[in-house]
């Protein structure tokens, strides 16, 4: 191929915006489970040891996004349940955990709402910075979760952040093309956008064999005014690819595809943006990917995508082993500053973790993988796809209308000192991974940020999951990590001093006894027995200190204190207690007994299960008879033998 690429667009530097938020390493999924916040926490680092981050036009601790920024996309009974689940209560949203797929990929763990908030937070600001034009590029490597839906998590991912930034996008540009370079298919964006031709998606996939999520066949082509709209270029496992040469000439079997499959895609349908999600478990050595790109042929996709001079935005995506994932991540935040980054990576705290590769920078393909992707079954796929492309006559246009208000202002955006930065056909994972390390303190003795007590290294795992009986195996997988904490304070315990450790006895007795002396309304537990301070309960996987009264809180509680700064409402903790609150009745049809409990859209009046799902279907409330059960509910009764038309329509 003798094409030299798409032109480098405007002379002048790109000015690149980077959003991250120190939090998102603290998250974690539970015991065995390959996905990894802390992996961003470890790119992070690697930006700012080679010097990243004095190139970069604008560092920011994203604004974490609302229950209402989520819920312009995402169902608002969904983000309600985000919102109140934990580990603690989970066992009191049993059907509501069925419905919204929340077990074995998708765990209920601590934090998990401010999880999907950070996440978010950081892709929408990334849009308002493209959308404002103060901008060239904006990165946010703790969003790409592409397999969300409107009301169901999947795959790992409990928020879709790149639709609601997308959407976002949307209001000042025209036509966003989103690209997805993930092993996985997007299924989630695609799904959102499958009926519109102002987003193009496209994904370069592993398809066939039952990998998940089992959808992005060459023949998805979208529906209605998105017909055409849908791209996928289904893979084999082991596909290869390579950096641009000196010639210019692309190598290898994966930019065979990318490059003219890209540059005839910039040509019929001249997206005003681009959203590139750079999911790493494309790469070769993947703990769940099959395929075998270099750190180089995955970064030569954003060098190309940059290269057209479209603004851009950088999400990340997949990746199951980490040090895989910050190095590439580092890499290409140095690509979009234009920066020279050696190969021999600088110290920094995790630099013992990437002894095993030797401390370079760059992620090598596995020799003697098989490539199942031969050249005809290529040359097929690419020939399809531009005959495809080709039947796109221009790019579409939008008429004049209204443009929505913004999801976020600039001013919202914390700018960090630089000085000190600080339900699918299958399962994507099924539990048979060996664990893998975790990193450590750096051995110059220098703390991580933001340390915390979710990986002890006292705490002992198990070889693989698979070692395990099948129910402690589900427990594994579905587990956010309790008890760590516990075990960490016994094991600090044990190496104290006698005369230390009752002196801290001491004060920790005195100091809980003053707390649940001013705090009257904590039930308290059995004698002897410890409770929290703000919710009564005496069951939690973990203990935690309030930081201003000491007092002892549950995880739940001292977590939503650490994010929000106030107590958590203690009527989340009595969700089943309802002989202690006000009986809650539905507003229409009077009952009182329900599976569950909705908000009328507009009046937020509370509603019955019944007349929930109904208005939602039907959009209009349930007629109802004249009759009233025992239980409060009056149940609609037909006039009639013949059907009751005429009683229906006299119903209140």
């Amino acid at each position: 191929m003798e094409s030299s690429g798409p032109s480098a667009g405007p002379s002048r530097k790109n000015r690149v915006s980077y959003f991250y938020d120190p939090d998102i390493g603290q998250y974690y999924y539970g015991q065995g489970h390959p996905m990894k916040p802390h992996r961003v926490r470890m790119a992070n680092s690697l930006v700012l040891h080679y010097g990243l981050h004095s190139k970069l036009d604008g560092y920011y601790t994203p604004t974490r996004a609302s229950a209402e920024d989520m819920a312009t996309f995402h169902s608002e009974d969904y983000i309600d349940f985000l919102r109140n689940v934990s580990p603690d209560n989970a066992a009191q949203f049993a059907r509501e955990l069925r419905e919204y797929n929340m077990y074995e990929d998708c765990p209920v763990f601590d934090g998990l709402y401010e999880y999907c908030q950070i996440a978010a937070g950081g892709s929408l600001g990334a849009a308002v910075k493209l959308n404002y034009q103060t901008a060239d590029i904006a990165i946010n490597w703790a969003g790409g979760l592409h397999h969300a839906k409107r009301s169901e998590a999947s795959g790992f991912c409990y928020v879709n952040d790149i639709v609601l930034a997308v959407l976002e996008l949307l209001k000042y540009h025209q036509r966003v093309l989103y690209l997805d370079i993930d092993v996985h298919h997007g299924d989630g964006v695609e799904e959102a956008f499958l009926t519109t031709d102002r987003v193009m998606t496209v994904s370069f996939h592993k398809f066939g064999g039952g990998y998940f999520p089992g959808t992005g066949d060459i023949g998805n082509m979208g529906h209605g005014k998105g017909k055409m709209y849908a791209l996928n270029v289904p893979l084999r496992d082991g596909i290869t690819g390579k950096l641009f040469l000196a010639s210019a000439r692309l190598d290898q079997a994966y930019h065979s595809l990318f490059k003219p499959v890209v540059d005839k895609i910039m040509e019929v349908y001249q997206p005003e943006a681009v959203v590139l999600q750079c999911g790493t478990d494309s790469l070769a050595g993947d703990r769940l990917g099959v395929f075998n790109l270099s750190s180089e042929g995955h970064a030569a996709c954003v060098r190309l995508v940059k290269g057209y001079g479209v603004p851009l935005m950088l999400l990340g995506g997949g990746g199951y082993k980490i040090i895989n994932v910050a190095r590439c991540w580092a890499r290409e935040t140095g690509l979009a500053v234009d920066a020279d980054m050696e190969e021999q990576l600088p110290p920094n705290e995790y630099y013992d973790y990437y002894g095993p590769v030797g401390y370079t920078l760059t992620v090598q393909p596995k020799a003697g993988f098989d490539d199942a992707n031969g050249s005809e079954y290529l040359e097929g796929l690419r020939r399809t796809i531009l005959q495809r492309l080709s039947q796109i006559k221009g790019p579409p246009s939008v008429g004049f209308h209204e443009r929505a208000p913004d999801g976020m202002q600039l001013d919202d955006m914390q700018a960090v000192n630089m000085s000190e930065p600080g339900r699918a056909p299958q399962r994507m994972w099924d539990g048979e991974l060996d664990p893998e390390p975790e990193p450590r303190q750096a051995p110059s003795g220098g703390k991580r940020r933001q340390e915390v007590s979710h990986r002890d290294p006292r705490v002992a795992k198990p070889q693989s999951p698979s070692m395990l009986p099948s129910t402690s195996r589900r427990t594994a997988s579905t587990g956010s990590g309790g008890g760590k904490a516990a075990a960490a304070a016994v094991a600090a315990a044990a190496t104290a001093t006698p005369a230390a450790s009752t002196q801290r006895t001491s004060q920790a007795t005195q100091r809980t006894a003053a707390s649940q002396g001013t705090q009257g309304t904590a039930s308290t537990g059995p004698p002897g027995s410890k409770t929290c301070s703000n919710c009564g309960t005496s069951q939690t996987s973990s203990w935690r200190r309030d930081p201003e009264t000491h007092a002892v809180l549950c995880s739940a509680c001292g977590q939503y204190k650490k994010l929000n700064g106030t107590n958590r409402p203690f009527k989340l903790r009595q969700r089943s207690a309802a002989s202690e609150e006000a009986i809650r009745q539905c507003s229409h049809c009077k009952a009182t007994d329900t599976s569950n409990w909705r908000r009328h859209p507009q009046t937020r009046e509370m509603l019955c299960n019944a007349c929930g799902n109904y208005l939602k279907l039907h959009g209009e409330m349930r007629t109802l008879g004249t009759t009233t059960s025992s239980a409060g509910r009056q149940s609609a009764e037909p006039s009639t033998a013949g059907g009751g038309g005429g009683a229906a329509s006299k119903g209140s």
